[in-house]
């Protein structure tokens, strides 16, 4: 389908930045039932993508809002597109590796 298509390409933008995203089948539908015309073809939808989705994912970005690790909710609720973000989870801290030197010094003085 289009919108999948024209989808991916805002996908593939956001993964640039580490950033993933998840599209509903209601925002789907809204953007397929409002973004095409007969005698235009999918240039209404390029342009509904662009001004209900991808300057609000642009504000976000800008505004630190969604950041690398972050998932870009896009749900169409309430006769409008809304976009949530579900946060990175914390990554736990690895533990410290015993330094190489240390381990040759151990060595030698166990001979």
């Amino acid at each position: 389908e289009i919108v999948d298509l024209m989808m991916n390409q805002v996908r593939t933008e956001l993964s640039e930045k580490e950033i993933a995203l998840e599209i509903t089948e209601a925002a789907k539908a809204h953007l397929g039932e409002n973004g095409f015309d007969p005698v235009l073809g999918a240039r209404p939808l390029r342009r509904l993508i662009q001004d209900e989705i991808e300057d609000s994912l642009s504000d976000e970005v800008l505004n630190r809002r969604l950041v690398a690790g972050d998932v870009a909710m896009i749900d169409f609720e309430d006769e409008a597109i809304k976009i949530t973000s579900k946060k990175a989870k914390a990554k736990p801290k690895a533990k410290a590796k015993a330094e190489p030197e240390a381990e040759a010094e151990a060595t030698a003085t166990a001979d």
